[in-house]
């Protein structure tokens, strides 16, 4: 955060933009109209230190950039987010899915032994590990596209796009991958920049077993658009 606010203020775009640290369980904005999605989170914090009175409590629009992935509670998620945008505000969202030949592993939309209907618990195609969001199974959440439509009409948003983007990564993924140098040496030095940054050093790793889930059908990305048309369904 420190890093991200000397970037934002060297590009003079610190009256424009302001990055915080919170819980997307707790989001800590629109306190008043706080309901029980909050039982199940762990605050991860005191989130109520974090506001900063600049910021309004209702937005217009929430983007999501892989997110979900690595949360469990999909419903309590997509309630917080309905919760702090105004009345017809929308959901913007670019999210890794399950795919064609897998099955959730965590029983449902909401995790935590909350089966839907299918009551599914176990992958029939287990995913390629580390990929760029997780290093094992431990650390994933996937959802079906089936699942994650529920939990957005539990929380009250409906969906207006859902475009399938996968053939698109796919791509992405195989261009990038030709431009990472090959490290066929442990003791080789990582360079100074690069996506080992953020994603640690076996990041090409993690590339390549993205791509191949893809690739197998695995799993997919998708970006989509949600306008928040009614009240979330407060018992999850």
């Amino acid at each position: 955060i420190q890093v991200g606010n000397k970037l934002t203020k060297l590009l003079q775009m610190n009256d424009k933009v302001t990055l915080m640290e919170g819980n997307a369980l707790q989001l800590p904005f629109n306190k008043k109209n706080t309901n029980a999605n909050t039982k199940n989170g762990d605050s991860g914090g005191d989130t109520e230190n974090n506001h900063n009175d600049d910021i309004p409590d209702l937005f217009d629009m929430v983007w999501t950039e892989h997110v979900q992935m690595n949360i469990e509670h999909k419903v309590q998620f997509y309630s917080e987010l309905s919760r702090v945008l105004r009345h017809d505000g929308y959901v913007l969202f670019h999210d890794v899915f399950l795919g064609s030949t897998t099955s959730s592993i965590n029983g449902g939309i909401v995790g935590g032994g909350d089966h839907d209907s299918e009551g599914r618990e176990e992958e029939d195609c287990p995913l390629h590990y580390p990929v760029p969001w997780a290093e094992d199974e431990t650390l994933s959440y996937l959802s079906t596209e089936k699942e994650a439509k529920k939990a957005l009409a539990l929380a009250g948003l409906e969906v207006l796009e859902w475009i399938d983007t996968s053939e698109e990564s796919i791509a992405f993924l195989e261009r990038a991958l030709k431009r990472i140098k090959p490290s066929n040496s442990p003791s080789q030095q990582q360079p100074s920049f690069g996506i080992h940054l953020l994603m640690g050093d076996n990041a090409t790793l993690k590339l390549q077993n993205h791509l191949q889930n893809l690739q197998e059908q695995r799993t997919k990305v998708v970006m989509g658009v949600a306008i928040k048309s009614s009240t979330p369904n407060a018992k999850l």
